[in-house]
């Protein structure tokens, strides 16, 4: 198991390099082709070429100095092939002017699968975090 770790914490740090691009290609390169994506209330996305599609506008719409920070809170290895990772993420940075922009709280779950010798998230699923600031009593998420 410590070994399956500590190439599931290399895929997660790598996606987060790649997540700081901000290029969608680089970060639909970590889904398998059949992948599928579900983001808070929006739709599933399916298949690698429509998650880096909803990438790539979502890019489009966050600053460019906005970076994600991507950690590992629990793994539970089902199989030597497959396992579930739950993720805290946090977002944040300056906009253009050096204005501090509203720090963004996830929590997401990746299955991940083993395939030709590397770990490939399988489906992803992710929600703001308690504690974020789209999430307060008596406000719409």
């Amino acid at each position: 198991m410590n070994d399956t770790f500590h190439e599931l914490q290399a895929r997660v740090d790598a996606y987060q390099r790649a997540w700081n691009t901000h290029q969608a290609s680089a970060v639909a390169a970590f889904f398998t082709q059949d992948a599928d994506l579900i983001l808070g209330n929006e739709p599933r996305i399916v298949g690698r070429e429509a998650i880096q599609n909803w990438w790539e506008g979502y890019f489009e719409k966050v600053a460019a100095t906005r970076r994600g920070a991507f950690a590992i809170e629990t793994l539970q290895v089902l199989t030597s092939d497959v396992a579930i990772l739950n993720i805290n993420s946090t977002t944040s940075g300056h906009d253009s002017t050096g204005q501090e922009l509203p720090t963004r709280l996830a929590r997401g779950t990746w299955v991940m699968v083993r395939r030709f010798g590397d770990w490939w998230i399988s489906a992803l699923r992710g929600l703001p975090q308690q504690g974020d600031a789209r999430v307060s009593p008596g406000k719409d998420i």
